[in-house]
């Protein structure tokens, strides 16, 4: 059972990446990504794959986040931190099921190149659980002017316990602004 927590608090970890497309975005990117953002907008689709005592399940999923307080800050030496506290309403398979003050905190590297953004040597925890991920992430600049950025990505983790297994697969876009 301790993977099925894992599992979840894996799905609300993803919460430094994920969001709905925004229909009007233009695309531009002519601002600077140094500097502190604030997260207005998280969203996300995904599915769970657990393999828990010989027993296989799958659920399908939709994460909106909401009364956000989070901030995420590139440094211009190629570092990042960001943290936050959010609520999620999480919508699948005919339930819809309220987290309330999911928290976490982050850490890593970044380097641009063209519209990516490559994060390494990622480090996190996020709360309830404590549960912690290390993991190389990509993420896509969707826009970036001197007030707005809105970021794309896709992400898999595998989570293992034991002989228990987890597969979760995000895809989404955060919106931030300054």
């Amino acid at each position: 059972m301790n993977i099925i927590r894992l599992s979840l608090l894996g799905i609300f970890f993803v919460t430094l990446i994920s969001c709905s497309k925004d229909e009007g975005t233009n695309g531009e990117t002519s601002g600077s990504l140094t500097g502190q953002w604030n997260l207005t907008e998280f969203e996300y689709t995904g599915f769970s794959e657990s393999n828990i005592d010989g027993m296989s399940m799958r659920a399908d999923y939709q994460g909106i986040a909401e009364n956000i307080n989070a901030s995420l800050t590139f440094h211009s030496n190629g570092t990042f931190e960001s943290e936050g506290v959010y609520d999620v309403i999480l919508k699948g398979e005919g339930m819809t099921i309220p987290y309330r003050g999911l928290s976490y905190t982050s850490s890593g590297n970044y380097k641009v190149s063209g519209k990516t953004i490559d994060i390494t040597n990622f480090q996190g925890t996020s709360t309830p659980g404590a549960y912690a991920v290390a993991s190389e992430k990509e993420m896509t600049i969707v826009e970036l002017t001197k007030n707005t950025l809105i970021l794309d990505f896709t992400e898999d983790i595998t989570i293992t316990e034991d002989d228990d297994t987890a597969f979760i697969s995000n895809t989404g876009q955060y919106v931030y602004i300054r």
